[in-house]
């Protein structure tokens, strides 16, 4: 079946996992062409994964807007999540606390979850339309997401408030990523531009690809 997701644990880069409209979880090492171990089937398509730091969990999230929390070294799914209406689209774990990840999904809204609790500590009507993309900055103060509204959107969850709105795109914004040490945001997006935001200013640097 068609695979929707891949990521890679950044402890070792040694290993990494799959997942897609077969159901299935399935993690590699690096230079095997076996699968290491898988789990599934799932209910519905594998749709968003990420490894912890550790490489010891990995979260999943699937087409029915579920998430699941599978500890690797148990071999069993740990805890699961409610999160979506519809397709989970991206997930992102805080990083100053791996207890902490945030999920976007195809309902418009970006969630922040705890592993200790079932609800969302945090909820936001992210966009006017899917939520396709979200990653946090490297202090944890902020949140950037894209939607298939073309727009992309900054948040302080520590305020719990959106910031801004940037318009550069004339289509879907696809990925988003904070630069790790200076204030700066960049994005891609199906209109097949790269662009760049300054953080402080909360504009487009006149720079794109």
């Amino acid at each position: 079946g068609i695979v929707n997701t891949v990521c890679l644990g950044h402890k070792t880069s040694r290993v990494f996992a799959s997942g897609g409209d077969d159901r299935f979880l399935y993690l590699w090492a690096i230079g095997n062409n076996n699968p290491r171990s898988h789990f599934g089937p799932l209910q519905s398509s594998i749709t968003a994964t990420k490894f912890d730091e550790t490489e010891v969990k990995i979260l999943c999230g699937n087409q029915g807007g579920t998430v699941m929390l599978y500890d690797l070294n148990e071999t069993r799914c740990i805890n699961t999540w409610a999160a979506h209406r519809s397709a989970v689209n991206s997930l992102f774990y805080h990083p100053q606390n791996e207890k902490i990840f945030l999920s976007c999904g195809y309902d418009g809204k970006m969630k922040i979850f705890a592993q200790n609790q079932r609800a969302a500590i945090q909820t936001y009507k992210a966009h006017d339309g899917p939520v396709n993309c979200v990653c946090c900055s490297p202090d944890g103060k902020y949140v950037a997401t894209g939607g298939d509204d073309k727009t992309i959107r900054i948040f302080d969850i520590v305020a719990q408030r959106q910031i801004a709105k940037l318009e550069a795109h004339t289509d879907s914004v696809t990925c988003v990523a904070f630069h790790p040490s200076d204030p700066i945001l960049m994005s891609g997006s199906t209109d097949r531009s790269i662009r760049f935001f300054d953080l402080e200013a909360m504009r487009e640097i006149s720079v794109s690809f």
